[in-house]
C-alpha cells in the first residue's frame, strides 16, 4: 500500500466524521491513509517525502466572510503559510495525481492557485448550497471513474455554481427532491502530467457509509493514481 495523506476537519466537519471513514474507504484503492486536522504539519511531512498521496478533504479557509463564523476561528482559520503553497505545488507538479472531496474548493481561500491546481473553486457570494437533504447521484459522463455507476441516494450537500477548469471534467450530477435541474457533483481531469479529482459528497459519516458512495471514491482514488 502507499502512503497516503488526508487533510480532513473544519466547521460543522469533524474528522471522526469525515477523515476517519475516508481513510478506511481508500483502503480499498490501495492507501494506507493517515488522517490530520493539522493542515500545516501535514504539509510539512508531505514535502519531507513521507507520503505518496494526498488527498484533501478539510475545509479550511480564513474564515472572514461572516460574522457567524466567528465562534470557529480560533480552532479553525487557516491562511495557508507560502511552505504549505509550495509542498503542495510541488506534489501536484510531481504527477501523482490530486484527490479532493466535498469542502475542499472552500479551502485556502486566499491562495488564487489553489483552485487552479484543484481545478474546482468556490466563489464567495455566488457559489452555495442547499441545506442538507436526500439527493439523488447519477452518471453524466462515460468515464473510468463512473464505469457501472448506478444511481444512488444519499443525504448530503449538493455544492453549486462553482468555478470549474475548462480542462475539468464533469462526471456525476445530483439534486435533491424540490430541484427541478441536475447540478455537476463529480469532476475530474488532467493538466500538466497530473489527475484530479474532486468527489463533492462526504459531509458526514452517514454519507460517507453508503456503499455506492463508496465505490465512486475508491475508483476516483484509483483514477488519480493512474490504476484505472
Amino acid at each position: 500500500m502507499v502512503r497516503n495523506l488526508i487533510l480532513a476537519g473544519g466547521p460543522y466537519h469533524p474528522v471522526a466524521e469525515t477523515g476517519v471513514p475516508l481513510a478506511a474507504i481508500l483502503r480499498e484503492a490501495g492507501m494506507d491513509s493517515e488522517v490530520t486536522a493539522d493542515v500545516e504539519a501535514g504539509l510539512a511531512r508531505l514535502a519531507r517525502g513521507e507520503f505518496e498521496r494526498l488527498t484533501v478533504a478539510c475545509v479550511r479557509w480564513t474564515l472572514t466572510q461572516s460574522e457567524r463564523y466567528a465562534p470557529f476561528r480560533a480552532e479553525w482559520a487557516l491562511s495557508l503559510s507560502p511552505a504549505g503553497r509550495a509542498a503542495v505545488g510541488d506534489y501536484v507538479a510531481s504527477g501523482r495525481g490530486l484527490l479532493a472531496l466535498h469542502g475542499a474548493p472552500i479551502s485556502f481561500d486566499d491562495w488564487p492557485d489553489w483552485p487552479k491546481l484543484l481545478g474546482v473553486g468556490w466563489r464567495w457570494g455566488v457559489s452555495h448550497h442547499p441545506p442538507c437533504a436526500p439527493a439523488e447521484l447519477r452518471s453524466a459522463a462515460e468515464h473510468p471513474i463512473t464505469a457501472g455507476l448506478q444511481p444512488f441516494t444519499v443525504r448530503d450537500e449538493i455544492y453549486s455554481a462553482l468555478d470549474v477548469e475548462p480542462w475539468m471534467r464533469p462526471l456525476a450530477e445530483a439534486r435533491h427532491p424540490e430541484m427541478q435541474e441536475w447540478r455537476p457533483v463529480v469532476f475530474a481531469g488532467e493538466r500538466d502530467g497530473c489527475r484530479r479529482a474532486w468527489c463533492g459528497f462526504g459531509h458526514d459519516a452517514a454519507s460517507l457509509s453508503n456503499p455506492a458512495h463508496r465505490a465512486l471514491i475508491v475508483r476516483a482514488g484509483r483514477w488519480v493514481a493512474n490504476e484505472l
